[in-house]
């Protein structure tokens, strides 16, 4: 977390620990909820989490941090030319 707020700042660190922290929180409860039981019943459900947290993680990316990461990329392109 230190790190993350030294790089992107503290406010867009916030977001990021929230979520970890809720995913967290929803992972121990889906596990609580037997949602295995529940996937190996119905095998489309694994399909859809996975298409959801690839979104999820997409959305992230380009709201969080996908900037920054850019802007990096084309720097360090330039010092290699």
């Amino acid at each position: 977390m230190t790190a993350s707020a030294a790089n992107f700042g503290f406010g867009r660190t916030v977001p990021q620990v929230l979520g970890i922290t809720g995913g967290f929180w929803v992972l121990v409860m889906a596990v609580e909820l037997g949602l295995a039981g529940l996937v190996h019943a119905e095998p489309r459900i694994q399909t859809v989490l996975r298409y959801a947290g690839g979104l999820g993680a997409l959305a992230a990316y380009t709201t969080v941090g996908g900037d920054v990461l850019w802007e990096t990329l084309v720097i360090a392109a330039g010092s290699f030319a």
